[in-house]
């Protein structure tokens, strides 16, 4: 009897030492379930079982010391401990009940990151050198939040102090000093995509292509973040690759990109070309990527190309984008929210729209600014266009792309006959 009292006592030790060999004697599955919360559902078994560990009708106000016993046998049999209960007697206690309900859900009470089950905590004595999370949190120039998700996801090593049934996150300053000059000199995609002058959609589609490699530190499923000395890699890449376009007209990528229609812009995939040398481009440093300027006559080679998530499964993409990126998939201006009506928004500020709402959209709509870029017309030209050849609006300012296809397409044939009736 004598060893499993131990144990159940060495639960709550004041020793880190003998609560973890405590721990150690129980399945795997609860080891890391606070001890002090596995103590307690021991004492609440204790009062409801004999030394045998049968079922005690009648509850004790305070536990035995063969009840004790008998749930150190039961906690470490878990989860099948309690099969002796039968707990579909009548006269069995709602108290019973939520017995039962705590002993079999003691495996959903980790306080170790469920991410990494198996992530192992160096202890940190009191009066060690290792900084609490506030004192931690000044150094880094770190929010106690961020550096709590740092510390679960194993970004750091993984010193804790045990506080209650708590665990409390401990840092070691040299490792956290090291960690926050990287944090801080990271960008995310936000940041890169507003100096580029590109969508964020358009960054993540560089980093997963791995033309600006993703090497900023970051939280497990979160970025992508790239440093400073990436950034300015790729820039110098572009700068040194890039040659003076003569005897030819030039148009910006800003422009080409409005007149991709159908799908997100595919940035990745043409500034690979670009890189590849497979289209001549201007570009100087400082500029932004929608300002790089290409031979008119490669234009129609970007808008070809196409950029599938589906083909980079390890590569990180927001679900959601922002709506003035929405509406740059719609070539559309800023102003035009009415398109974006019926779509789902998060709530909040700002609010976003899902990514497969917006590209499903474009699939099935075209802009009159998109018709007017295809078309090299104003407006006010290509509504009219538009509207004298049949076609209704499926939305304000919006006509059904699959429509204006066949439509355009009736209208190219009938031109080259004309030409080809005249052609000597």
């Amino acid at each position: 009897m004598r060893p499993i009292l131990a144990m159940v006592a060495g639960l709550v030790d004041p020793d880190p030492l003998f609560r973890n060999q405590a721990t150690k004697c129980l399945p795997s599955a609860i080891q890391d379930t606070p001890s002090g919360d596995i103590f307690a559902l021991a004492v609440k078994i204790a009062k409801f079982v004999d030394a045998r560990g049968e079922y005690v009708p009648s509850i004790h106000t305070e536990p035995t010391v063969g009840g004790l016993h008998a749930a150190g046998e039961i906690l470490i049999d878990w989860p099948n401990g309690l099969d002796r209960i039968n707990a579909s007697t009548p006269n069995s206690s709602r108290s019973l009940q939520n017995l039962i309900n705590d002993y079999v859900t003691l495996g959903d009470m980790r306080v170790v990151n469920e991410a990494e089950p198996e992530a192992e905590i160096r202890w940190a004595e009191h009066g060690s050198a290792h900084l609490a999370t506030k004192p931690a949190s000044k150094i880094a120039r770190l929010s106690i939040e961020t550096l709590e998700a740092i510390w679960n996801d194993g970004l750091v090593a993984r010193y804790g102090r045990r506080h209650g049934n708590r665990i409390v996150p401990a840092f070691d300053e040299p490792e956290l000093r090291s960690l926050a000059a990287r944090w801080h000199d990271r960008r995310d995609a936000i940041e890169t995509s507003t100096a580029y002058g590109i969508e964020r959609y358009g960054v993540e589609q560089l980093a997963a292509l791995e033309i600006l490699p993703a090497d900023g530190i970051g939280l497990s499923g979160s970025g992508p973040y790239f440093t400073t000395a990436a950034l300015r890699r790729f820039e110098d890449d572009l700068t040194a690759l890039s040659v003076t376009i003569v005897n030819e007209d030039t148009i910006s990528l800003g422009d080409v990109m409005k007149m991709v229609g159908g799908r997100a812009k595919p940035w990745g995939p043409t500034i690979l070309a670009l890189l590849a040398g497979r289209i001549n481009f201007e570009f100087r440093k400082g500029w932004k990527l929608t300002g790089t300027r290409i031979g008119r006559s490669d234009a129609g080679e970007v808008t070809r190309l196409r950029f599938n998530p589906d083909n980079h499964p390890t590569s990180t993409f927001d679900r959601h984008m922002n709506q003035a990126d929405a509406l740059g998939v719609l070539n559309a201006s800023v102003h035009r929210t009415h398109l974006l009506e019926g779509l789902s928004r998060t709530v909040g500020h700002p609010k976003l729209l899902l990514v497969s709402e917006v590209e499903e959209l474009a699939k099935q709509v075209i802009t009159t600014a998109e018709i007017a870029m295809r078309l090299s017309m104003s407006f006010a030209a290509a509504h009219a266009f538009v509207t004298e050849a049949g076609l209704k609006p499926v939305r304000k300012g919006a006509f059904s792309r699959s429509s204006f296809e066949i439509m355009i397409g009736a209208e190219m044939r009938r031109v080259l006959l004309r030409l080809k009736r005249w052609d000597p």
